[in-house]
């Protein structure tokens, strides 16, 4: 007979191994502390984590932005076009601060790197 309660002890295990990765995964695309990003430019939530996803990479592709945002949630599926409107709303959000965001057709985004510098440089960062 099957030990039910073992099996589910080492599931549980299993599960919180995984949710470890998947935090340090989230943590190495974004960045620098997604709060930073929110409290000096007024970003949501998501657009702090596209920023820290910016910063921290060269030209991102649209799926590292899918893995940052919602490599957690196991529910529905999100489309990957809301990554261009998160993306609209920063630059409003950015242009103010002498911050660009430069589209990549097809591709993905960038951040050039002065503003990469002015990003940083407004938040008090080292590069």
């Amino acid at each position: 007979m099957p030990d039910y309660e073992a099996r589910i002890r080492m599931l549980e295990q299993e599960l919180a191994v995984k949710d470890e990765l998947i935090a340090q995964l989230q943590e190495t695309l974004s960045g620098a502390n997604v709060d930073d990003h929110a409290l000096y430019f007024d970003l949501t939530p998501q657009e702090a984590i596209c920023l820290g996803v910016l910063l921290k990479n060269k030209a991102p592709r649209r799926s590292a932005f899918m893995t940052s945002l919602y490599s957690a949630r196991s529910d529905d599926e999100v489309d990957v076009k809301i990554i261009d409107v998160f993306i609209c709303k920063m630059r409003k959000k950015l242009k103010p601060f002498g911050i660009e965001i430069k589209t990549h057709w097809g591709d993905g985004y960038e951040i050039p790197e002065a503003s990469k510098a002015r990003a940083r440089e407004l938040m008090g960062l080292g590069e």
